[in-house]
């Protein structure tokens, strides 16, 4: 059962770290050459020259100006009454939005006469979040999102141990019985996934305001019966078109419980020939959410005849904050969109301890995650550091970067005479597979 991990570390990385294809964690100490030099200023950015004017305030929010810049990833800081929020990207900056937003109307939800009468008369949570496990606490007024409390036998779907009454609304449990508690858990969970949805915001989201109103709308819900709330526009996922692929793997996280989740990345895993050692350190890994799990997971499982799979998930065992997880799951996706696309994947690999992939007809693939790629001086070196080693292998005569975001013209222009081809934007199209990184 994986570990709770509080998530939102939020902190902005290092480009190093971003750098090691934001996936292999370990520093990449190449620096440039002296001819390569002066080097763009990568540093700070001002959020008016970088997002659409209507996204910079709202009734709800305001961008601060300043943007934060490894020389591949921009950390916008999203103000509001609730807090302020740490976002990476445009699409990062629309997800904290449409929280905060959701925020908003839970808030006015709270302060009905109905949902105070319905607090009032439903028992407070048997169970407590505490650091990376769960507690019996009868004192605790709220509930977080269950990691591990599902036994046997649960309908995940219909929110009912016999595959009955659905979970929110109907299935609402009897406060004067007492039950098991998996069953209060599992249902909770059931009833937390709904109200996500409801909202259109992720059940499993680093904000940490949201995920106390989560739990406790989805408590009082659960326990009175009490419908659950609903936006006037779930679109949550508005920043990247949708495809069904994505479509699935968001009915799986809708559908299935926490536990679910586990034994399905399990059997997934296992078919690749993960051994069970490293399968099980990296279901247990606490960095992890369970939607970035499964998006990993689920973008490696797709890229059928690829040999090694192995080595990605020794690459992302060792992410150690939720910003590292986040970009291996990026990586798997850039893949996955790379494979989808007609690109055979060969075989994936750890070139200075990142990761990479060989094409069937021997270029050597990496995926980088990035907003905005600038010409840094360390982004030089790992970009001299890929010539020499595609130069050197016996697979391979020519490199390829696939960015996840755009380029600047210096950078385009550098890396391509060092005769790597580029590919920026390289999730265009397929936007909807990547996990969201707020």
């Amino acid at each position: 059962m994986k570990r709770w991990s509080s998530v939102g570390s939020f902190r902005s990385r290092g480009v190093l770290t971003a750098m090691a294809l934001a996936a292999g964690v370990t520093a990449f100490s190449g620096t440039a050459s002296a001819g390569s030099q002066p080097f763009e200023d990568g540093s700070a950015s001002a959020a008016s020259a970088l997002l659409p004017p209507e996204l910079l305030r709202g009734p709800n929010h305001t961008v601060r100006e300043k943007v934060e810049s490894d020389g591949l990833t921009q950390t916008f800081i999203v103000e509001s009454e609730f807090g302020d929020f740490p976002a990476r990207g445009e699409r990062g900056v629309r997800t904290r939005i449409h929280e905060i937003d959701a925020l908003v109307l839970l808030r006015e939800r709270s302060e009905s006469d109905a949902f105070r009468e319905a607090e009032a008369n439903v028992p407070p949570s048997p169970y407590v979040r505490r650091g990376s496990g769960w507690d019996a606490d009868p004192d605790a007024s709220h509930a977080g999102l269950a990691t591990g409390a599902l036994g046997g036998g649960w309908n995940a779907a219909s929110g009912d141990p016999a595959g009955g009454a659905p979970g929110p609304g109907p299935g609402a449990m009897d406060p004067s019985q007492p039950d098991p508690s998996w069953k209060v858990l599992a249902g909770f969970e059931a009833h937390k996934r709904a109200l996500a949805e409801s909202l259109g915001v992720d059940p499993y989201t680093t904000n940490p305001a949201l995920q106390k109103a989560l739990d406790r709308h989805a408590w009082v819900s659960f326990r009175s019966g009490a419908p659950l709330p609903q936006a006037p526009s779930a679109t949550a996922r508005e920043a990247g078109a949708s495809d069904e692929e994505q479509a699935a793997i968001d009915q799986r996280l809708r559908d299935f419980s926490t536990d679910d989740l586990e034994r399905m990345n399990r059997l997934e895993l296992m078919a690749m020939g993960v051994p069970e050692k490293l399968r099980e350190q990296f279901i247990a890994n606490p960095a992890y959410s369970h939607k970035v799990e499964t998006v990993l997971v689920e973008s490696l499982a797709a890229l059928e005849g690829t040999e090694d799979r192995v080595a990605f998930i020794e690459a992302a065992v060792k992410a150690a904050t939720a910003d590292e997880a986040r970009s291996y799951g990026q990586l798997a996706t850039l893949m996955r969109s790379y494979s989808s696309q007609g690109g055979q994947l060969r075989k994936i690999l750890q070139v200075g301890g990142q990761v990479a992939a060989y094409t069937s007809d021997g270029t050597l693939i990496v995926p980088v995650v990035a907003d905005h790629a600038a010409w840094t001086e360390r982004v030089a070196g790992f970009a001299e550091s890929v010539a020499r080693a595609a130069g050197e292998s016996s697979d391979s005569a020519r490199a390829r970067f696939l960015f996840s975001g755009d380029v600047s013209d210096r950078a385009l222009e550098e890396i391509q005479s060092l005769g790597i081809d580029v590919t920026p934007n390289a999730l265009e199209g397929d936007r909807g597979a990547a996990p969201e990184s707020p």
